[in-house]
């Protein structure tokens, strides 16, 4: 993970999915005129590329729902019912249309960090750590534009980068060609965990944040050109998967654990 300042930076505000329809940016201060200067970013990362709030934290509530609705008893509660629900429905959202040439960033970015945070274990009493107090390693996932069809980090690129990771892929058998294989299954994900206790498979996105010096209006730039996800696992019945951990003494997941 790319090491970001630990002194005081001023951080995107976190935006949580009822706000994302009324906040008409995040929840940070009014943009300076000044700030839109790129002559004075001071980011190892490169100059500043923005990050269209509105867009962003709308994608990032659909997400939300989805995670929200996991606990439908039809989608089922064991770690392959649950990668197969989330991998088939972020699926929907990478094929999406109007995600397929909408960049991501403005202007592209050539190569995007994407950093996968338990939410409950460094939550605090102000509901979230800011990025700048999370622990150096977290689970990290490169997207590289050259690596992708177009040369161009888009939000379809996103997000099935992401659901890669984070779930693998999974084929419907009625959809399969017959091999005689059982396909019923989603592939293994390349990260294990995200959840302290839990499968990877099993999280789903809860809200976003970021670093950022130069906001704009309905506009954030991503320093370290990184965006944090906050992951946790809603239970059958209400609540959240508890990974709250005593020992931990990095960052702000120290307090009391935080429950929907």
């Amino acid at each position: 993970m790319s090491t970001l300042s630990r002194t005081p930076t001023p951080t995107a505000g976190l935006i949580t999915p009822s706000e994302a329809s009324t906040a008409p940016t995040d929840r940070s201060e009014s943009p300076d005129p000044d700030s839109d200067n790129d002559d004075d970013y001071d980011d190892p990362a490169g100059p500043p590329v923005y990050i269209n709030s509105r867009r962003f934290n709308s994608l990032i509530e659909t997400l939300t729902a989805i995670t929200t609705a996991s606990v439908d008893p039809a989608v089922g509660t064991d770690t392959a019912s649950l990668r197969r629900y989330y991998s088939t429905r972020w699926k929907a959202i990478a094929e999406d249309p109007t995600y397929a040439d909408m960049p991501l960033t403005t202007p592209p970015c050539p190569k995007l960090q994407v950093s996968a945070v338990d939410q409950v274990r460094y939550a605090d009493n102000c509901e979230i750590s800011c990025p700048c107090c999370l622990p150096d390693e977290l689970p990290s996932l490169d997207i590289v534009a050259e690596e992708v069809e177009g040369g161009v980090i888009t939000y379809s690129v996103f997000v099935e980068k992401l659901r890669l990771w984070l779930y693998g892929d999974y084929v419907d058998p009625s959809a399969a060609p017959s091999t005689g294989a059982d396909v019923d299954v989603a592939a293994v994900a390349s990260l294990q965990s995200v959840v302290d206790g839990i499968p990877a498979g099993e999280a789903g996105v809860k809200v976003w944040n970021c670093m950022s010096a130069a906001r704009r209006e309905d506009e954030t730039d991503l320093m370290g050109r990184q965006v944090f996800l906050y992951f946790a696992k809603p239970l059958v019945g209400g609540g959240t998967h508890n990974s709250y951990r005593e020992d931990d003494t990095e960052g702000c997941g120290r307090g009391t654990p935080v429950n929907d």
